[in-house]
């Protein structure tokens, strides 16, 4: 796999692979993405892709946003969108395409990424909860696990205040969460005609998929693995019914046991 910038015939893979990787949100997504390139790529931004077998797989966007620092307009960037063709998902493409992103960004001497996301994939990359780093979300709307923010070499420790977005994410009304309805939720899971639980999905499921409808954080999936690994790497022995599946195509398999509690643990973080 192959990891560089995106070239001007690239423009139709990329935004196919956005439009793939998000379903019904594709065209949102990329839409609100060839906005953000055209502003701000290649002085205020970074395009990158990954290509595997002469197709672009993957593409991640990084584009200008500011800190209302006390001394001053801080610039910083905020990654998003991140997609990967479902076909190559699960695989770490997006978690490549993050780091080699990362170390742009660093080369720049960029202070601060920021992003709306799953904490439980990010972190990974050195993500934290930007609350806890001195930084103030741009919305209420933003829950506060899923506001988060990277400091790079070039940060210096006044660098703290409130992000500022562009003005696209704004049109593009591309910021935080709004609220699909008491029923919406229960409506995308359950089986139309009858209200139940669709064929083959424990309470389990619904409870963790019903959370992701409102918070945009991992579904829940039939498991083809035999192992439980709660937490990504320690194994606890018992078989995996359950996939834990992060936006970006990477997953966690998980016990019945495991998939409760991370679902019981995630609701309190974000409350």
């Amino acid at each position: 796999m192959e990891l560089r910038e995106e070239r001007p015939g690239d423009l139709a893979a990329v935004r196919d692979v956005h439009l793939q990787a998000f379903g019904a949100e594709g065209e949102h997504v990329a839409s609100l993405m060839e906005a953000l390139r055209e502003r701000f790529v290649p002085h205020d931004g970074l395009s990158v892709v990954a290509e595997q077998g002469g197709r672009v797989v993957g593409h991640v966007l990084f584009s200008a946003a500011w800190l209302d620092a006390p001394r001053r307009m801080v610039s910083v960037q905020a990654l998003s969108p991140l997609g990967v063709l479902p076909d190559y998902q699960r695989q770490g493409t997006g978690a490549a395409l993050v780091r080699r992103g990362l170390d742009i960004m660093t080369s720049r001497s960029v202070p601060v990424v920021f992003l709306e996301g799953d904490p439980g994939f990010y972190r990974r990359f050195g993500f934290s909860p930007g609350a806890t780093l001195g930084f103030r979300k741009p919305s209420l709307r933003i829950p506060d696990a899923a506001f988060q923010a990277i400091t790079l070499p070039a940060y210096e420790s006044w660098m703290t205040g409130t992000l500022v977005y562009p003005d696209i994410l704004w049109q593009h009304d591309a910021v935080g969460l709004r609220s699909p309805g008491p029923d919406a939720a229960d409506a995308v899971y359950r089986e139309p005609r009858s209200g139940q639980p669709a064929e083959g999905h424990t309470m389990a499921q619904i409870e963790v998929k019903r959370w992701s409808a409102d918070h945009y954080t991992p579904r829940a999936e039939k498991s083809r693995t035999r192992n439980c690994a709660q937490g990504g790497s320690e194994v606890c022995g018992r078989d995996a019914e359950f996939t834990i599946v992060y936006p970006n195509g990477e997953s966690i398999a998980t016990c019945p046991d495991h998939l409760i509690t991370y679902v019981r643990t995630r609701i309190k973080d974000d409350n």
